[in-house]
C-alpha cells in the first residue's frame, strides 16, 4: 500500500482564542508533564487507554475514503459525489475527504489506521438496533446483558472496579460501558458530576435507616450509607479536579466536540484509574443535502482529532492513548433524490494513536458487488474490537466476543 506525504498548511486558533472558545470547561491551570516512558523492549509504545468516539447516525463511509478517478462511484453519486482532484490522497486508488488534511498528515505519519467495510451479517440499517449491536459486541444486541467494554471491565478486573475507570462524556451513556457490577460513570460538564454508587442499594440502605435511625443496633445501615456517600464525594471531586485543573497543550477549535475530547485527554492523563472514556459526536444522518453537513462533521473531526493528537503527544499516558472513531453503519452506494444518501450497511472504522500500526487494514469494497445497493461488509466489526481488547486493554477476545472473531495487526505493540 502506497502513502503520500504532502505537508498541507493547518491553520490552529491560538491558545488565548483556544481557551476563550472553551470557557465551559472553567479556569485552566498547567499540570506537570511527565518524562517519556511506557515503551516496551523494541521501544515501541504501549497502548493501555482508550477514548471511543461514536458518529452517531450513520457516517457515509464512501465520502469519507472516497474512490479516485471511479466511474461507477461518479454515476452512483452524480451531485454528491467528490472530485478526484480534491481528495488527498491515500495510495491504492483511495483518498480522503477534502476537509481532512490534519489526518491525511496523521496517514503520513503512520498514526492512522483505515479499516475498510466494517459490519456484519444480516445488518437490517436501523439505527436503535445497530448501535445495540455494536455497543453489546453480539448480534443480537443486548441479549448477554453488558455491553463489550464493561464485559471486558469484569474480566481485568473482578470486584475491583473503580468507578472512574468508564467514564462517558455526554447525557446519554452508551450500552458499551454497561455490565452488572462495572460502574461507568458520565457527565455532561465536569462541574456537576456527583458519582452515586448502585442507586438501588443507596436508596434501601438511606430508606433503612430513616425507618430504624433510633435503633442503636442498625448503626452497620448508617455505616454502609456514609461510607458510600464518602466515596461518591470523593469519587467526584477526583474527577472534577482532573479536568478542571487541565490545560491543553494544543489549539482545539471552536465546536461541541472540543470540550469533550478536552475532557478525555484530561482524564486518560491523569492520576485516575480511567482507560475508557466515550464520547459521541451527532449529525451523520445526512438524507438531505448531504455535501455542505458532511463536510462540515468532516472538518470538526480533522481539526479536533489532530488537536488531541498534538495534545496527548506531551504526556506519557498520552502516548499510550488510542482512538477509535465508528458509525452504526455506512450510508447507500447511490445517492437518493434529495441529494442525500440514506442508510447503509458497511463503512470504514478509524484508529489514531501512537501506538497505531498506521495504513490499511480489510478488503477495499467492490463498488460493482454490491448487496442489494449496499458495500458489502469484508471486516467483522468484532475482528477490530478483538484487537482492542487483547492490545489495549488487556483481556482474552474469546472471553468478551466469543471465538470466531481474530485480532487484526492494527497495534505497533
Amino acid at each position: 500500500m502506497s502513502q503520500q506525504q504532502p505537508k498541507p498548511n493547518s491553520k490552529h486558533l491560538d491558545r488565548r482564542q483556544a481557551l476563550l472558545g472553551l470557557g465551559a470547561l472553567g479556569g485552566l491551570s498547567l499540570l506537570p508533564r511527565q518524562a517519556f516512558a511506557g515503551l516496551d523492549e523494541a521501544g515501541v509504545q504501549v497502548p493501555d487507554r482508550l477514548i471511543l468516539l461514536q458518529l452517531s447516525g450513520g457516517n457515509d463511509g464512501l465520502n469519507t475514503v472516497v474512490p479516485i478517478d471511479n466511474e461507477a462511484y461518479m454515476r452512483a453519486r452524480p451531485t454528491t459525489g467528490l472530485a478526484s482532484e480534491e481528495l488527498h490522497d491515500l495510495g491504492d486508488g483511495l483518498g480522503l475527504h477534502p476537509s481532512l488534511p490534519k489526518l491525511h498528515k496523521l496517514w503520513s505519519d503512520k498514526k492512522l489506521a483505515i479499516v475498510q467495510a466494517v459490519g456484519y451479517p444480516d445488518q437490517d440499517r436501523s439505527h436503535f438496533e445497530s448501535m445495540d449491536v455494536w455497543h453489546a459486541g453480539d448480534l443480537e444486541g443486548r441479549r448477554l446483558g453488558s455491553g463489550w467494554i464493561g464485559r471486558a471491565c469484569a474480566q481485568r478486573y473482578g470486584k475491583d472496579q473503580d468507578p472512574n475507570r468508564l467514564i462517558h462524556v455526554g447525557v446519554d451513556k452508551p450500552w458499551s460501558l454497561h455490565a452488572p457490577g462495572v460502574p461507568a460513570s458520565s457527565f455532561v460538564h465536569p462541574t456537576g458530576y456527583r458519582w452515586v454508587s448502585d442507586h438501588d442499594q443507596m436508596t434501601a440502605a438511606s430508606d433503612r435507616a430513616e425507618e430504624r435511625r433510633s435503633d442503636p443496633a442498625d448503626n452497620d445501615v448508617l455505616g454502609q450509607l456514609r461510607g458510600v456517600m464518602r466515596d461518591a464525594a470523593k469519587s467526584s471531586a477526583a474527577v472534577r479536579d482532573a479536568v478542571m485543573n487541565y490545560r491543553p497543550l494544543a489549539a482545539y477549535p471552536q465546536s461541541t466536540l472540543s470540550p469533550k475530547l478536552i475532557t478525555a485527554a484530561a482524564l486518560v492523563q491523569s492520576e485516575l484509574e480511567t482507560r475508557v472514556v466515550s464520547v459521541e459526536l451527532s449529525g451523520f444522518d445526512t438524507h438531505n443535502e448531504q455535501p455542505a453537513t458532511h463536510a462540515n462533521l468532516m472538518g470538526t473531526l480533522d481539526g479536533c482529532l489532530d488537536a488531541l493528537m498534538t495534545d496527548l503527544a506531551q504526556t506519557e499516558r498520552g502516548r499510550r492513548t488510542v482512538v477509535l472513531a465508528f458509525s452504526e453503519f455506512g450510508r447507500r452506494f447511490s445517492e437518493n433524490g434529495s441529494r442525500g444518501t440514506d442508510h447503509g450497511k458497511a463503512g470504514p472504522c478509524f484508529l489514531l494513536g501512537h501506538g497505531v500500526r498506521g495504513g490499511f487494514f480489510g478488503e477495499t469494497p467492490s463498488l460493482t458487488e454490491l448487496d442489494k445497493g449496499d458495500l458489502r461488509y469484508s471486516t467483522d466489526f468484532r475482528s477490530v474490537y478483538a484487537s482492542v481488547l487483547e492490545t489495549v486493554l488487556g483481556v482474552d477476545s474469546v472471553d468478551v466476543l466469543g471465538k470466531g472473531h481474530s485480532p487484526l495487526p492494527l497495534f505497533r505493540a
